[in-house]
């Protein structure tokens, strides 16, 4: 059985966010089902607080015979144990004060996130999205079980520690593994969910730590997608990426406005790719600027040296014709990958540009063949049926612009390096701005 792409088959997903971040309760809800239908998380989340603690002489018990969790419950609800265990779960590790005495507790209600219980210990889990410390907010509730119970007999003894969501999600990932990736719903969900709502949260390994094989493609395409976020919050601080799954850096320029970064696995290599020219808007700002004494749209194999990298970039040129409705891209007609007077190139391009409404598609038609040494012969057939099946059936008009598909081509060996010591950022403006630079 294939799962569904579908967020509304997430069994953690409701209908009440209207697109906003899932509240730290249902987060907290979901992680407390998650712990107690999967008892290898538990495990695991008890070894984690083992190695957060090696260092406070207090022992950790794993359950011998079962343990129960709740969400919610009140701190004088609980029954008593003897060993009780506060973490922190927040966007980042806190800071932990040794300064525990000085924690009172108010003679209040004390309601707890998540709870876990087994034999002589009780696990208190305070949840927070962000880095938010909520260390007295966690040691005052363990204070205040301490007060409700002291007429027990045995000293209730007590630890604080700080995990971070990253962590967590390692702990998942891990069992994930363990179970050779035969997980059951409900941790795959869960996985999901979090990696809709907070990516940041995902361990990514750098390009440096990844092979250049199947294996690692995903992780590959998940560090770029990294890239591209730290590349916006450092270069362009005020916008944020374009677009989903295949987010692009957004380009402030009136002739193309995005840049998209993804990984070659046929020829283990990062793609830089620009679509100046794109849209009909986009097309008519580029005629604007061009000199026609630039030949760089006019050659299919251009070059882009960084000098302060040593290196020089190979750029591949390819012209198309796009059509699309309602800014719908439907269908691309390459030409020929080969040189072209760009002269030529444009006055052939503004025949056609622009909204084409049904009338004028024979005419249409009719302008693109006249120029057939620009295009493969069985590429211009299959467009033109193409064409016909898309728009003269179901569309009233199109509109026909012509761009370029820019590639630059980085070798995954140089980026594994460049990515090693933080320069891939960096190298990427240069590389961009190097691309735009020789269009204008």
């Amino acid at each position: 059985m294939n799962k569904s792409n579908n967020m509304h088959m997430n069994i953690f997903e409701g209908y009440d966010q209207n697109g906003k971040l899932p509240i730290e309760n249902n987060i907290s809800r979901a992680l407390a089902i998650l712990l107690q239908e999967e008892p290898g998380l538990i495990m695991l989340l008890l070894q984690k607080i083992s190695e957060k603690n090696k260092n406070n002489g207090f022992k950790v018990y794993f359950p011998a015979c079962g343990y129960t969790v709740d969400f919610q419950k009140q701190v004088k609800d609980f029954n008593y144990y003897t060993n009780v265990i506060g973490v922190a779960l927040t966007s980042e590790d806190i800071m932990l004060s040794n300064d525990i005495d000085s924690v009172t507790a108010e003679e209040r209600q004390y309601i707890t996130d998540i709870s876990l219980f087994y034999d002589d210990t009780l696990i208190i889990i305070e949840v927070k999205r962000t880095n938010e410390n909520c260390e007295q907010q966690l040691r005052e509730q363990i204070e205040r079980y301490k007060d409700l119970n002291k007429d027990n007999g045995d000293t209730v003894k007590s630890i604080v520690v700080s995990i971070n969501w990253t962590e967590i999600i390692e702990l998942i990932m891990s069992f994930i593994e363990m179970t050779d990736k035969s997980a059951g719903r409900i941790v795959m969900d869960y996985c999901d969910y979090l990696k809709r709502y907070y990516p940041e949260w995902f361990p990514v390994k750098r390009l440096n730590e990844l092979a250049d094989d199947e294996k690692d493609y995903d992780r590959i395409m998940q560090r770029l997608h990294q890239i591209k976020e730290l590349y916006v919050k450092k270069i362009l601080p005020e916008q944020t990426l374009i677009g989903g799954s295949r987010a692009a850096i957004p380009l402030n320029e009136d002739f193309v406005s995005e840049c998209h970064i993804e990984y070659d696995k046929e020829h283990k290599r990062i793609n830089v790719m620009l679509h100046p020219s794109d849209t009909c808007g986009q097309f008519w700002s580029l005629i604007k600027l061009y000199n026609k004494g630039n030949d760089f749209l006019s050659k299919s194999k251009q070059t882009i040296t960084l000098e302060e990298y040593g290196k020089t970039i190979n750029v591949s040129i390819v012209p198309y014709i796009k059509f699309s409705h309602f800014s719908r891209g439907l269908m691309w007609l390459a030409l020929r990958e080969r040189d072209y007077d760009t002269t030529e190139l444009f006055d052939f391009a503004k025949s056609f540009t622009g909204r084409k409404k049904d009338e004028t598609w024979d005419k249409l038609w009719e302008s693109i063949k006249a120029k057939k040494e620009f295009f493969s012969e069985d590429d211009l057939t299959a467009a033109e049926k193409e064409f016909d099946e898309i728009y003269k059936d179901r569309k009233a008009y199109a509109d026909v612009s012509l761009g370029f598909d820019i590639i630059g081509y980085i070798d995954y060996t140089d980026a594994k390096k460049l990515d090693e010591n933080d320069l891939m950022v960096e190298f990427l403006e240069k590389l961009i701005n190097g691309i735009i630079t020789e269009i204008k």
